[in-house]
């Protein structure tokens, strides 16, 4: 499970955003420190902010799940074959609770300690606040992914009734 959640990362659109957005960053301001406290401070409170904020829409989403909805959704298979729609719900905000866990401690332990000051460190919180900014995009369009998922339910259940 660790190395498809690996796997899956690597391959991601925000992964490579990402690298594009460090790419940026080395050639445009190579040894410089951009993130300063105060910007820190911020990037710190949007992790804070983010996380409550993904584990209250994957709680909405499951709350609009009946047991006919939920059979479905099993049943369903995605684009690639391999998982129910269902696991890739579970999947998707699961990495996702645990990327932005992970961002808010070290966010939080880089604030803490002031390692603010040291380039690599710079490096590592330009990505994974892109990261997870573009991660947190892709929570949005998966969301209207599911409604699509539920809309398709209904009209299958308005035929049978």
């Amino acid at each position: 499970m660790v190395y498809k959640i690996i796997k899956d990362l690597v391959k991601s659109m925000a992964f490579v955003i990402s690298l594009i957005a460090i790419l940026i960053y080395a050639i445009f301001f190579h040894n410089q420190i951009v993130l300063c406290k105060e910007n820190l401070q911020h990037i710190f409170y949007f992790f804070l902010a983010l996380l409550p904020l993904i584990i209250t829409i994957f709680t909405i989403l499951i709350s609009f799940v009946d047991s006919k909805l939920l059979k479905f959704l099993k049943e369903s298979k995605t684009k690639d074959k391999k998982n129910s729609i269902y696991e890739e719900i579970i999947y998707y905000f699961l990495v996702n609770t645990i990327l932005s866990l992970i961002a808010v401690i070290l966010a939080g332990s880089v604030f803490c300690f002031d390692f603010y000051n040291n380039i690599f460190m710079q490096y590592i919180m330009i990505f994974i606040f892109t990261y997870t900014l573009i991660s947190f995009i892709q929570i949005i369009r998966f969301i209207f992914y599911f409604a699509k998922k539920k809309a398709d339910f209904v009209e299958i259940i308005e035929k049978r009734g």
